[in-house]
């Protein structure tokens, strides 16, 4: 699978629904194994379950420091734990975004995350990029920098014509990717 941008959606498209947002403290994130020291701290920032709600995905703000020559610096990074609610473990980590000014232009907060038909394949939109991934495999399908970044983007999966589309949107602005097999 890959993304391909898409201009615009063909008429009858439908939103594919996906079950609600959950909060940050949901018991979904305690499988998720977050990172916590005196130098770095990991923070919920988007929780969904899949479909029958056996699997977890567990979207995460993370801020570290580190010192140089005695003055700290700060790092900022984003990453999607995929939990396993029955065994009560996680099963995958994928890293959305480690900022890199070369491809990065925006934030690393992930807003939006959400499981697409079944728990097999997930996708995840922070404020400067979109990610979709196999949970099976653990393998990234594919990854979309956004031109012009996002300040909270909402995720939608859509389809059309038999073909499945990822939307990320904020007002009335919107992306379209169509999620292609290779």
């Amino acid at each position: 699978f890959s993304l391909k941008n898409v201009p615009e959606l063909g008429a009858g498209a439908v939103e594919v629904s996906a079950p609600p947002l959950l909060g940050n403290n949901d018991s979904v994130v305690k499988y998720a194994s977050l990172k916590s020291d005196a130098y770095t701290s990991e923070e919920p920032t988007c929780v969904r379950s899949s479909e029958g709600g056996r699997m977890g995905a567990v979207g995460t703000y993370i801020m570290s420091t580190s010192f140089n020559v005695g003055r700290p610096t700060r790092a900022y990074a984003s990453a999607l734990h995929v939990v396993d609610v029955d065994a009560k473990k996680e099963v995958e980590r994928f890293d959305v975004s480690i900022k890199d000014p070369r491809y990065q232009k925006g934030g690393s907060k992930i807003t939006d995350c959400r499981f697409l038909q079944t728990w097999r394949y997930v996708a995840a939109v922070s404020q400067s990029h979109l990610i979709f991934a196999d949970t099976e495999r653990g393998v990234e399908l594919g990854r979309i920098y956004f031109e012009n970044p996002f300040d909270h983007p909402v995720l939608t999966h859509l389809r059309a014509g038999g073909n499945d589309y990822l939307a990320v949107t904020e007002g009335s602005r919107r992306l379209y990717y169509q999620i292609e097999r290779e």
